[in-house]
């Protein structure tokens, strides 16, 4: 009875190895270093409102022009008192600007900057300007 159960145990433990995958092996005395993508920018402050609001460039995303060359377009976001708004769906390749009392940021679209848009800074919420008050 003894050999039945040992044969069972074995069986049992080969066949849990053979499913188990092996670790990829590293050199002996190396140790793990995560990678860090340093092309990726931290939160940069750019520019303070009159109201307090500070106005942040993000890591954004990266563009690529039809002639191959790659730009980082950046995302805003709004900070004041706590509060951290992330401007939707707008990626710009300059610093955005106020003009006249608006916060003002240039939509960029495969590294091509194009329409100005306004930011609210209660809402984060941007709008596009009409052409004749660029």
């Amino acid at each position: 009875m003894p050999s039945v159960l040992l044969r069972a145990i074995a069986v049992t433990l080969i066949a849990a190895l053979a499913s188990c995958e092996a670790a990829p092996r590293r050199a002996a005395g190396s140790i793990a270093i995560p990678v860090v993508d340093a092309a990726v920018p931290a939160d940069t402050h750019v520019l303070d409102l009159a109201d307090g609001t500070e106005v942040w460039l993000t890591a954004g995303r990266m563009g690529k022009r039809a002639s191959g060359e790659e730009c980082r377009e950046r995302g805003i976001a709004l900070r004041k008192e706590g509060r951290h708004l992330i401007v939707p769906l707008l990626y710009t390749l300059d610093t955005p600007t106020e003009r006249g009392g608006e916060l003002i940021a240039v939509l960029a679209s495969d590294c091509i900057p194009g329409a100005a848009y306004r930011i609210d800074p209660l809402t984060g919420q941007p709008s596009r300007r009409d052409q004749a008050s660029r």
